[in-house]
C-alpha cells in the first residue's frame, strides 16, 4: 500500500501548506525524515505564533535565524500574544527588536495583550516593515505614533485596531503626507476615538475602501466626566467626508446611547458606497420616539446596493405614531418610512437590491438569539417586490 513518502514533492507541499498555522504539527513533521524536513521547514517558518511569557522562544528563534540566513526571508506572518503579564524586560525587548529587524519579508503582524495588563511595546515602531500588508493590534497601550507609523508603511493594506483608551488628536509624521497611505481597510474596535481623531485617521489613506467603527466615541462610553456632550450623527458624517470618493463598505456598531442632537448621518454625497450597515440612532433620535422618520432616503448614497439598519427594540422598526389614527392598513401607516424607502429607489438609489432591518443585542451587532423573520404590511412588501428589493426584518 502506498505511503505518504511515495507521493511526489508537489503533492506533499500542497498537503503541508494546509498546516501553515499549525506550528506544533509542522515541527513534528520536520523530525520525521530528512526529506519531509526539507519540505516542511520553510513552511514551518512562514507563520510563527508565540504565546508569551516566557520570552525564551524569541531568543531561540533569533538564534535559529542567525544560523540559517535563508529562513528569515521566508517568515511572512508573526503573531505575538501575551496571555497575562504584558510586561517585557529590557533584555527581552532587545531580543524582540533584533527579531523584528531580521524579518524583512514580514507581511502580517498580530499583537494581542490581555486587557488588564500594561504593554509598553514601543520596540515595534523601530523596524522598516517594507513588505507588511496587514496589522492587527489588540492592546490598551497603543499610541498615536504607532498607529501613524503603520498607517504610512509603503505596502500597508489593512489595519485592525482595538484599543481601550481615548487618544488625543494624532500628529502626522514629518516625512509623511495626508492622502498618501496605501491603506484600503480600516477596522476600529468597540472603543472608537472621538470624531476629530477619526477624521484625522481618515485623511491619511489615498483611497480607503472599507471602514468599521463604533458610536458613540470612547469618551461618551466610559468617561463620566465628559458624558454630558450630546452625541451628533452629523459630526460623524463630517469625519467621514474625507473618504467620500473612495469608500465602498461602511459598517458602524453602537453602544447604547439616547443623547442624540436630532441630526442624521448624511451619506448622499458618497460616490462609491455600496454596502451600509448602521445603527438606527444615526437616522432616528431614540430619545424622541414620536419624531418623524420621513426623509431617510435623502441621506443615502446613489450607489447603494445593500442597506442594513440595526434597532435596539422591535417597536422602533415599525412604530410611526404620527399616522397611528389611520384605520386602514394603507401606505401611510406604521411602515410609512419603509414604504418611502422603496418608492424612492428609481431616482435615489437605483441599484438597491437588499434591505435588512434587525433587532440586535445591546452593544452588539448580531441578531438576538431566538429572532425570526417578521411580517411587514402588505403595502410595503408589495412596493419592495415591485422595486426589486429583498426586504428582511428580524425581531424577537
Amino acid at each position: 500500500m502506498p505511503s505518504l513518502m511515495h507521493l511526489a514533492d508537489e503533492i506533499l507541499l500542497d498537503i503541508l501548506a494546509y498546516l501553515e498555522l499549525d506550528n506544533p504539527t509542522l515541527s513534528s513533521v520536520c523530525r520525521t525524515s530528512s526529506r519531509l524536513n526539507g519540505l516542511a521547514r520553510p513552511i514551518l517558518y512562514r507563520s510563527i505564533c508565540f504565546n508569551l511569557p516566557p520570552h525564551d522562544p524569541i531568543r531561540q528563534l533569533t538564534q535559529t535565524l542567525d544560523e540559517d540566513d535563508e529562513l528569515a526571508p521566508r517568515v511572512h506572518r508573526l503573531a505575538l500574544t501575551w496571555r497575562k503579564d504584558g510586561y517585557v524586560p529590557t533584555d527581552d525587548r532587545v531580543n524582540f527588536q533584533n527579531l523584528i529587524h531580521k524579518l524583512t519579508s514580514l507581511r502580517y503582524l498580530t499583537v494581542a495583550v490581555a486587557l488588564d495588563q500594561r504593554s509598553p511595546l514601543s520596540f515595534l515602531e523601530f523596524a522598516e516593515y517594507k513588505e507588511l500588508r496587514r496589522v492587527a493590534f489588540n492592546y490598551a497601550d497603543l499610541t498615536n505614533s504607532m498607529i501613524m507609523k503603520f498607517m504610512f508603511l509603503p505596502k500597508i493594506e489593512r489595519m485592525d485596531i482595538l484599543f481601550l483608551k481615548s487618544l488625543s488628536n494624532p500628529s502626522i509624521p514629518l516625512d509623511c503626507h495626508l492622502g498618501t497611505s496605501s491603506l484600503k481597510v480600516l477596522n476600529l474596535g468597540p472603543c472608537t476615538p472621538r470624531e476629530v481623531v477619526l477624521g484625522t485617521f481618515l485623511q491619511c489613506p489615498a483611497a480607503l475602501e472599507s471602514l468599521t467603527f463604533t458610536v458613540p466615541p470612547f469618551a461618551e462610553q466610559f468617561q463620566t466626566a465628559v458624558t454630558t456632550r450630546i452625541f451628533s450623527p452629523k459630526q460623524v458624517g463630517d469625519a467621514l467626508m474625507h473618504v467620500k470618493h473612495s469608500l465602498v463598505r461602511l459598517a458602524v456598531y453602537w453602544r447604547s446611547s439616547n443623547r442624540n442632537d436630532g441630526s442624521r448621518l448624511d451619506l448622499s454625497s458618497f460616490e462609491k458606497l455600496k454596502f451600509v450597515s448602521l445603527p438606527s440612532s444615526l437616522f432616528f433620535n431614540l430619545a424622541y420616539p414620536h419624531g418623524s422618520r420621513d426623509g431617510v432616503y435623502q441621506v443615502l448614497p446613489k450607489s447603494l446596493e445593500a442597506l442594513e439598519v440595526m434597532f435596539p427594540e422591535p417597536h422602533w422598526i415599525f412604530k410611526f405614531p404620527i399616522f397611528s389614527t389611520v384605520e386602514n392598513d394603507g401606505p401611510l401607516t406604521r411602515d410609512n418610512w419603509m414604504m418611502e424607502l422603496a418608492l424612492k429607489k428609481p431616482v435615489s438609489y437605483p441599484s438597491l437590491s437588499r434591505v435588512t432591518l434587525k433587532e440586535v443585542a445591546k452593544d452588539k451587532g448580531y441578531i438576538l438569539p431566538g429572532s425570526k423573520m417578521a411580517d411587514v404590511s402588505e403595502w410595503v412588501q408589495k412596493a419592495c417586490d415591485e422595486m426589486g428589493i429583498q426586504l428582511r426584518v428580524w425581531t424577537r
